[in-house]
């Protein structure tokens, strides 16, 4: 406001405001040695988890980090895991019939109502809510045989939006363990910007986790 005064120009529309993030109820102050990075936290939780958690709170709103709190976050991510291996994993589907119907009635009522709640402030809280809702809704018309077709629009609709969110959803069906990919591929960033001799190393980690045989052609010029 002081700068915008001094030169007459407007340099921001809008303040954004965030809630404060306190741990064990005491807020977060290297002063009060309760300090922690998100690092220090990817050591210890799932980067799935930590995602989880913080969609689940409105970013203008208080958040408590704490054990529970992120149990809670597992839960919910845990749930759409299970919804998701049980419904791809069943081994026939129905024809489209008055189930897959009534799913996708439900389905485009979450749809709208997620449409709202983002126009609302960005509701990701209430978002997450509907999508449980949502897996509760269709998870009654599935049996240990078959699924109504339906279902999988709904697979479709929340891996989707899920995805849209930052979480990496992959079709994991080759025993890929994504995040230890994900991790190999930032040291091979940062092993290629130390100026490394030789690819080998960097290689080899890859070729550990992929369960397919990668062949590399390096040519010294």
């Amino acid at each position: 406001a002081q700068t915008q005064a001094k030169f007459q120009d407007n340099w921001v529309s809008m303040f954004l405001h965030t809630g404060h993030l306190s741990i064990k109820g005491r807020k977060m102050a290297k002063s009060l040695k309760n300090f922690i990075t998100i690092r220090d936290a990817l050591r210890e939780y799932d980067p799935h988890i930590l995602r989880m958690y913080f969609a689940s709170h409105k970013y203008n709103a208080p958040m408590n980090f704490s054990a529970d709190e992120l149990e809670r976050a597992k839960k919910t991510w845990d749930t759409f895991n299970s919804f998701w291996r049980k419904i791809t994993g069943l081994p026939s589907w129905t024809k489209w019939n008055e189930k897959s119907q009534q799913i996708l009635e439900y389905l485009n009522k979450i749809k709208n109502n997620n449409i709202e709640l983002l126009q609302d402030d960005l509701n990701l809280p209430q978002v997450l809510l509907n999508l449980l809702d949502l897996v509760s809704f269709t998870h009654k018309f599935c049996n240990n045989d078959t699924y109504p077709i339906g279902a999988m629009m709904v697979v479709k609709y929340t891996k989707d939006f899920l995805n849209k969110l930052g979480f990496p959803i992959l079709e994991n069906n080759h025993g890929l363990n994504n995040d230890k990919l994900i991790q190999t591929l930032v040291d091979f960033r940062s092993d290629i910007r130390n100026n490394a001799t030789t690819y080998e190393v960097v290689i080899n980690k890859i070729y550990m986790l992929l369960p397919i045989k990668l062949e590399l052609k390096y040519y010294q010029t």
